[in-house]
């Protein structure tokens, strides 16, 4: 899977409000998501680096969420980190994003940012050469750039870890190149564990893991059940059930094998994450991803629980085409009565229980 469609995923989890962005250095912090995600593509071809230093430290240090309760340095990151497209015979432009990085960290030696940036933009260049196909179909040649510019990224995060780590992105990224080059599972989950400790609200961390056991990664959908059950621990307890809902949507949305008529998820505790979820943050983009995983569990009253709320235009990047949006829509509101025939694959849903009425004084 390309690192690029990272970013894609992510953004299925907040709405896109197509918002204009000032040219310059913006007087307040970007908090909406596409305000967050335009900055970041603007500032990537600039050497603002002092601009990229307020906002990441400012998400960084206040753990700051998005209107969707996703991480706003995740988002950024991400962003800075899409950004850098080139091609993989661009040798000159290649060249100019590494002097680019160079410029940064001369500026600002202690920052995790531009650490995590650099071996990210070395493994990016590694990617360049392996491409999106089956590995089967990488020439040789290719492929051994690929992994050699991988291992020197994964070298230079080590090397500079004590600053890098400050960032959670240095675990994702970390995490991604182990993933790639056969890093022993034992390492990796132990990578997995401090990062977590460290950053448990970047949820950015949790879906690298998540997306490579997949049965298209080699991975099974025990496997991903078995990692959802670790990555629990790994959080508060309030936060566990959310954490193992946005996991499986997450999964859901990479559009490969799907956990949802496939796999082995604890529906009561999906829906139990689903209702926080969209009780703490009902953006459009939550309501559309939990409608979404309502129809395709087949279940009327699930789609409708978060259909029904929905008021707006559909995110396409959600649903793919406006056909799939109106027929889960309609669905929701009791249209199609003949699909209520169909054998179950998940269990109904259960509307979330009332608190009881205090008890009256005698």
């Amino acid at each position: 899977m390309p690192v690029r469609h990272l970013l894609a995923v992510m953004v299925l989890f907040a709405l896109l409000l197509q918002s204009s962005v000032a040219t310059g250095a913006p007087k307040r912090i970007p908090e909406q998501t596409d305000a967050i995600i335009k900055e970041a593509e603007r500032l990537v071809d600039t050497d603002d680096f002092a601009t990229i230093e307020r906002l990441a430290t400012h998400y960084r240090s206040r753990k700051h969420m998005t209107e969707s309760g996703l991480s706003s340095l995740g988002t950024f990151n991400t962003a800075m980190s899409e950004g850098i497209d080139i091609d993989v015979a661009d040798t000159e432009g290649w060249n100019q994003r590494f002097a680019w990085v160079d410029r940064w960290i001369a500026a600002y030696p202690q920052s995790p940012s531009a650490h995590v940036m650099r071996g990210r933009i070395e493994f990016l260049r590694g990617v360049s050469f392996r491409g999106s196909g089956w590995a089967q179909d990488v020439p040789e040649e290719n492929g051994q750039l690929y992994l050699q510019h991988a291992r020197q990224a994964a070298s230079y995060l080590q090397e500079h870890r004590d600053v890098a780590s400050k960032d959670p992105f240095f675990y994702s990224t970390l995490l991604n190149i182990g993933f790639r080059i056969g890093t022993p599972e034992f390492e990796l989950m132990a990578l997995f564990d401090e990062g977590a400790e460290r950053h448990p609200y970047y949820f950015g961390l949790f879906t690298v893991p998540m997306m490579h056991y997949t049965p298209r990664w080699g991975g099974s959908f025990e496997a991903m059940e078995a990692f959802a059950r670790h990555a629990m621990t790994r959080v508060r307890p309030a936060d566990r059930a959310t954490l193992y809902t946005r996991l499986y949507v997450y999964a859901q949305f990479l559009k490969i094998e799907s956990p949802v008529t496939g796999g082995q998820m604890d529906w009561e505790l999906f829906d139990e994450g689903a209702r926080k979820i969209v009780a703490t943050y009902p953006s459009a983009s939550n309501l559309q991803v939990l409608g979404s995983m309502g129809c395709t569990s087949q279940d009327r009253a699930r789609s409708a629980a978060f259909m029904q709320q929905f008021h707006g235009e559909p995110d396409l990047g959600i649903w793919g085409d406006t056909q799939h949006f109106e027929f889960c829509a309609e669905y929701a509101k009791g249209s199609f009565p003949f699909l209520d025939n169909r054998p179950r694959i998940s269990p109904p849903w259960v509307p979330a229980k009332s608190a009881a009425a205090p008890a009256r004084s005698p």
